[in-house]
């Protein structure tokens, strides 16, 4: 059974440019929906496992594949 939620005008024009063609609003807000468990079901492994690293470091391998991509865009100043 259907039913029908109210959202702004912005929120309808996020999800006509996240979707693709053929699909409905609810497959688009399920999609989502899923993508969001999994993140958190991942943050919460990541957050029991203690699998960190610095922020620094990340942003060290992140310049440096972006380097090996000839990317030239730099994250830090």
């Amino acid at each position: 059974m259907a039913t029908t939620i109210q959202v702004k005008e912005s929120t309808r024009d996020l999800l006509k440019g996240i979707g693709e063609k053929g699909e409905t609003y609810d497959q688009i807000i399920h999609e989502l929906v899923e993508i969001r468990e999994a993140f958190i079901d991942d943050l919460l492994k990541t957050l029991q496992e203690g699998e960190f690293i610095p922020l620094e470091e990340a942003i060290r391998e992140v310049e440096r594949r972006k380097k090996g991509l000839g990317d030239s865009t730099s994250l830090t100043k």
